[in-house]
This record gives C-alpha cells, structure tokens and sequence, in this order.
C-alpha cells in the first residue's frame, strides 16, 4: 500500500511484512519498540574502554570518526582520585586525548563513547 501527496510522490509506503516507510515526520502519543536498529551504526557512535596507566596524566585514543563537533563521554570504572577525566583535544579523522589534572598512583579505567 502506497500513500501519494498531490504532486504523484510516494510518500508513505506499507509492504506485506509490515513494514512502513515515511518520507515526512511521524507524531504518536506513544511508541513502542521490542527492539531499534538503525541503517547508521548506532547513530554515528562509537564506543570503546581504556586504561590511563598509574603515573600518567594523558592518553591519546585513536578513532578516525572523531569530527571538531563529535560529542565524546568519558565514564570512569575505577577511582579518579577525586579527579574529573576529561577530553583535552580532538584532532578530526585521527581521535582524541583524555587528560587528568594530576596523574595518578594508580590505574584509571574508563569507558569513552563518542556521537556525531
């Protein structure tokens, strides 16, 4: 089943499995999914763990996604020493850097997510 605006254009479409494609916006009061799959691997993200070594304070991450507006989260697993581990640079298409203040006496095991 096709669905046309006025200029001809196939602008919604329901096939046998059903499946239904929308060219436009879809607006409901509540949606429901058993499961999300995207054609964009995960919405353009990429995800990974590292570890910041005792007695360093920088780390380079190598990701050739990483853009000068990629949005990327770092969620510590281990202690940070009351520290806050951030990202102290992107360099787009090669990745980024996590620092800390001061480095450590132990190790600092993170995860990093980034999104564009």
């Amino acid at each position: 089943m096709t669905v046309r605006n006025s200029f001809g254009n196939i602008v919604a479409s329901l096939d046998q499995g059903g499946n239904a494609t929308f060219s436009g916006s879809l607006t409901v009061g509540e949606l429901r999914f058993d499961e999300i799959a995207t054609d964009s691997a995960t919405l353009g993200a990429s995800v990974g763990r590292a570890l910041l070594t005792a007695g360093s304070q920088t780390m380079f991450i190598a990701n050739p996604k990483v853009t000068p507006d990629t949005l990327i989260y770092l969620t510590p697993l281990s202690s940070t020493g009351g520290q806050s581990l951030y990202v102290a640079g992107k360099t787009p298409e090669v990745g980024f850097t996590v620092s800390l203040d001061t480095p450590l006496s132990t190790d600092v095991e993170f995860n990093w997510w980034i999104v564009n």
